[in-house]
C-alpha cells in the first residue's frame, strides 16, 4: 500500500526534488505543499503525495503496489502505431498524449471508484506521463516526440527485421535519423520510466548551484561595480574569501568562474548588471524605459523641432578651411525639413533666427516648438531662457523673446539626450548618406577619421563651401523630404506627402511682423517684500527663490496671451534668473488634459524605476581597500601553492618538493607575516672601517687615516668682496689674540 504522508528525509534523492533536507522543506514553503506535524522521535513535518511534484510520485507508484484493486485495474488507452510522422513546421511540438486518452483514463476511474478518498489523489501512469510532457521545455520534448513514433513504427521488430527498419526508417526519414541501440535503450526507458523517461535531460540541474551564499554575496558585491573589474579578478578575490571564511574549502573544489557568472546571469537581468557596471547614462541609453509617442493626436505642422549639427565635411571658403554647420527645422510629426541655414560659422541666434524666418514665411507659424538646451536656444531674444537657476550670459540687448511675441510655445528639450529631439536622426542620415560621400569627410571623431583626409587637405583637393551648401540644400529637399517611411506617424509616405495631406491650418503672419523680436514689458524694479510690483498691471510677481534676494534689481518679460507667469532677469547683466507667478486671488492655471496625465504617469513611473535602481545599487558596497587586498593576497598563496605542486610533480620546483614532499597550503594571516630571506654583502668598504675601529678601540688607537683618507677643505668662495674682507679681518684678530 502506497504511504499518503512522506517526511523530507524519506524524499531525498527522489526525481525532481531537491537532494538535500534543508532543499526540500524550502520547495515546500515556496510551493505551498500540504503538510502536518510528524508524529514520533525526531518531529518535524510531513508532506502530502498529491503535493509533490509529478514526476516524484511517478517514482513512488513505480517503486510500490497500487494502493487499490480498483485503481490498480485502470490502464491507458492503446496508441495507434504510425507509419510515418506528419509533417511539421520548425519548432513545432507534437503532442503524444491525447486528449481522448486523459478523458477515457478520467471517465474510468470515476466509474471504478465511486467515492473519492485520499487515494485518489495519486495520479496513473498515464496520467503522471502526461503531466510531466506537459510541464517539460520545447527542446525536452523534441526527443520524446521522435522516438515515441520511432518506437510506434517499430514496435514487434527485432533483430534483423528491426535493422532493415532502421535503414529504411534513416532513409525515409533524415531528420529523424535513429539506430538499432538507441531503439533498444527507448524501449528500455520506456519500460523502466514510463513514457515521460524519454524526455531530454538538458537542463535537469538548472538552478542548482554548488555556490554557497557568503561566497556569492562577495562576489555580487565586489564584481557589480563601476570599476569594471574582470570576473577573473573578482573570482580570485572571492576564493581568498573561501579559503580563510569556510572550512574544507580548497582551490580544487572550490566552484568556477563560469558557475559563478551563470549564477549571477539566473540572479540579475543584464539590466542590472549593466547599470551596475556601467552607470547610470551608459544604462539609460541602453536599458532604460522610454515613452512612446502618440503622433496621431498631434497635427502636422503644429510642433517644430530645431537643432544644429555640424557636416563632417572640411570645405574652404578662401583663406579658411573648417567644417560647416547646419541649423534646420523640421516638423516633429511628419518629419520634413521647413528651414534651415548652412554656416561655416559657429552657431549663434542669429542663424536660428534666419532658418526661422526662412521657416516661417514658407509654411506659417507653429504654436509649439521643441528645440535645444543650448546657449544660443536660449536666448532671451528667441525663446526667453529655460526655467532653471543656471546663468545665462545674454550679449544682445533684446528683451522680449520672438517666440513668445508669436504666440508659439517653446519646449526645451532634455541636455546631452538625442532621444528627446527626433532631428538627430536626420543629422545621422546626413552623415551617412550625404557626407561620406564628398572629399574631405572627417568622421565624427578622431577614431572615425580617414587616414586619407591629410593627403586630401595638402593636395588641395577639398570642396569649397558654395558647393557643399548647394548639394546639402538639394539633398534635403530631393531626399530626406522625399523619402517613404513605414514609421506610425508616415506609414509609407514620404514627409512631402504627410505634410500635403494632413497641413490643412496654416497661421500666416506677416514679414513685419518677424522682425519685432525686442520689446521691454517692465521697467527695472526691485525685490520688495511682497516680491517683483508690476506698475502697469498693478500685481505682484513672486518666486520662492526670492527669499534671500530683496533688493536686488530686476525686470520682467512675460507672454501677452498668458501674463500670469513672468520670467524674472538680473537688470544689471541680462541674466535669466527664474520664473514668478502671480500674486493674487487668480489662480495660477493647471492644466487637466487627458494626455498631460498620461504623460506625468509615464514620467511618474520612470522616477519610481530610477528610485528603485538607486537603492539595489546602493546595497553593492564594497569591502575596504584593505580586506579586498587581503582575500586577495590568499587568494595568490593558494594558488601559489598549487602551481609549486604542478612543478614538483613535473620534475622542477623547490629542494622540498623535490624530495616528494607535499607543499601544505598556507593561509597568510595578517598578524604574522612570513619571513623574508635576508641576503648580506660581505666584506664593503665599510666593513672595512668598522673592522679597523675595532681593533683600533682595542689598541687604544683612533686614527682611521688609513682607512678613510681626510679630505682637506677646499679654498672657501665668497659671493661678494664684502665677506671675504669681514672674514680677513676676522682671522686677523683671531690671530692676534692667539699671539697674545
Amino acid at each position: 500500500m502506497i504511504k499518503e504522508w512522506w517526511s523530507a528525509r524519506d524524499l531525498v534523492g527522489s526525481p525532481g526534488l531537491p537532494g538535500t533536507i534543508r532543499g526540500i522543506n524550502k520547495a515546500s514553503l515556496r510551493e505551498n505543499w500540504q503538510s502536518r506535524e510528524r508524529q514520533g522521535r525526531g518531529g518535524g513535518r510531513e508532506y502530502h503525495i498529491s503535493s509533490l511534484p509529478p514526476e516524484t510520485r511517478v517514482a513512488i507508484m513505480k517503486s510500490k503496489k497500487p494502493i487499490t484493486t480498483a485503481v490498480a485495474q485502470i490502464t491507458a488507452p492503446t496508441t495507434a502505431a504510425i507509419a510515418a510522422p506528419a509533417p511539421r513546421s520548425s519548432g513545432q511540438v507534437i503532442s503524444f498524449f491525447p486528449k481522448s486518452a486523459r478523458a477515457e483514463t478520467t471517465v474510468a476511474i470515476a466509474a471504478a471508484v465511486p467515492a473519492p478518498g485520499p487515494a485518489d489523489l495519486v495520479p496513473s501512469p498515464v496520467e503522471a506521463d502526461a503531466e510531466v510532457y506537459d510541464r517539460a521545455p520545447d527542446y525536452q520534448r523534441r526527443k520524446a516526440d521522435k522516438y515515441l513514433v520511432i518506437l510506434a513504427a517499430s514496435e514487434g521488430l527485432f533483430g534483423q527485421d528491426l535493422l532493415d527498419f532502421v535503414a529504411a526508417w534513416n532513409a525515409q526519414h533524415p531528420d529523424l535519423h535513429t539506430s538499432y541501440p538507441s531503439i533498444l535503450r527507448a524501449r528500455e526507458t520506456v519500460a523502466n520510466a514510463g513514457k515521460a523517461g524519454l524526455l531530454a535531460k538538458w537542463g535537469s540541474r538548472r538552478g542548482g548551484t554548488t555556490i554557497q551564499e557568503p561566497w556569492f554575496e562577495f562576489f555580487v558585491r565586489h564584481y557589480l561595480q563601476e570599476q569594471r573589474p574582470s570576473l577573473a579578478h573578482v573570482w580570485r578575490m572571492t576564493l581568498g574569501y573561501a579559503l580563510h571564511e569556510t572550512a574544507g574549502v580548497t582551490d580544487e573544489n572550490f566552484p568556477s568562474t563560469i558557475a559563478f557568472w551563470r549564477l549571477l546571469s539566473q540572479r540579475y537581468d543584464d539590466g542590472t548588471i549593466y547599470r551596475a557596471r556601467y552607470g547610470y547614462s551608459a544604462w539609460k541609453r541602453k536599458f532604460e524605459a522610454h515613452i512612446i509617442r502618440d503622433y496621431e493626436s498631434m497635427p502636422a505642422g503644429d510642433c517644430w523641432v530645431s537643432d544644429h549639427a555640424q557636416i563632417d565635411v572640411l570645405t574652404t571658403q578662401g583663406d579658411r578651411t573648417a567644417a560647416p554647420w547646419l541649423t534646420a527645422w523640421r516638423d516633429l510629426k511628419t518629419g520634413k525639413f521647413l528651414g534651415w541655414n548652412i554656416h561655416i560659422e559657429a552657431p549663434n541666434s542669429d542663424h536660428i533666427f534666419q532658418a526661422f524666418h526662412a521657416a516661417a514665411l514658407a509654411h506659417g507659424l507653429p504654436k509649439h516648438v521643441l528645440i535645444d538646451n543650448g546657449k544660443d536656444y536660449r536666448s532671451r531674444d528667441f525663446a526667453g531662457g529655460r526655467t532653471s537657476l543656471h546663468k545665462i550670459r545674454l550679449d544682445e540687448q533684446k528683451v522680449s523673446p520672438m517666440l513668445l511675441l508669436l504666440n508659439v510655445q517653446p519646449h526645451f528639450a532634455l541636455p546631452y539626450n538625442a532621444q528627446t529631439k527626433p532631428i538627430e536622426r536626420d543629422f545621422l542620415k546626413v552623415k551617412e548618406w550625404f557626407s561620406k560621400t564628398f572629399v574631405g569627410y572627417r568622421g565624427g571623431d578622431v577614431i572615425e577619421r580617414p587616414e586619407r583626409l591629410a593627403e586630401e587637405v595638402k593636395a588641395g583637393r577639398l570642396v569649397t563651401f558654395d558647393v557643399l551648401k548647394t548639394g546639402l540644400a538639394r539633398f534635403i529637399t530631393e531626399v530626406l523630404n522625399r523619402l517613404p517611411s513605414q514609421g506610425r506617424a508616415l506609414r509609407g509616405r514620404s514627409p512631402d506627402q504627410a505634410w500635403a495631406e494632413e497641413c490643412t491650418v496654416r497661421r500666416e503672419v506677416r514679414r513685419e511682423a518677424l522682425k519685432l523680436f525686442c520689446m521691454r514689458t517692465s521697467d527695472p524694479v526691485k525685490i520688495g517684500r511682497n516680491g517683483v510690483w508690476d506698475s502697469k498691471l498693478q500685481v505682484n510677481y513672486w518666486g520662492e527663490w526670492m527669499v534671500g534676494r530683496k533688493g536686488d534689481l530686476v525686470y520682467l518679460r512675460r507672454d501677452p496671451e498668458a501674463w500670469q507667469d513672468a520670467w524674472v532677469f538680473d537688470a544689471r547683466d541680462d541674466s535669466y534668473i527664474n520664473q514668478a507667478t502671480l500674486v493674487g486671488t487668480v489662480p495660477v492655471l493647471v492644466q487637466t488634459d487627458v494626455e498631460r496625465k498620461i504623460l506625468n504617469g509615464e514620467m511618474a513611473r520612470k522616477n519610481h524605476e530610477k528610485r528603485v535602481m538607486k537603492d539595489r545599487i546602493k546595497q553593492l558596497e564594497a569591502a575596504p581597500s584593505k580586506e579586498q587586498q587581503f582575500y586577495l593576497e590568499t587568494a595568490v598563496s593558494a594558488l601559489g601553492a598549487r602551481a609549486e605542486k604542478k612543478l614538483a610533480a613535473a620534475g622542477g620546483g623547490s629542494p622540498a618538493t623535490a624530495r616528494g614532499d607535499a607543499p601544505a597550503l598556507t593561509i597568510p594571516v595578517a598578524s604574522s607575516p612570513a619571513r623574508m630571506p635576508i641576503t648580506h654583502l660581505a666584506n664593503t668598504r665599510m666593513d672595512q672601517v668598522v673592522t679597523e675601529r675595532a681593533r683600533q678601540e682595542q689598541d687604544g688607537k683612533g686614527d682611521l687615516a688609513k682607512i678613510v683618507p681626510i679630505i682637506k677643505p677646499k679654498k672657501k668662495l665668497y659671493a661678494l668682496a664684502a665677506d671675504r674682507d669681514a672674514d680677513a679681518m676676522e682671522s686677523q684678530r683671531q690671530q692676534e689674540e692667539d699671539d697674545r
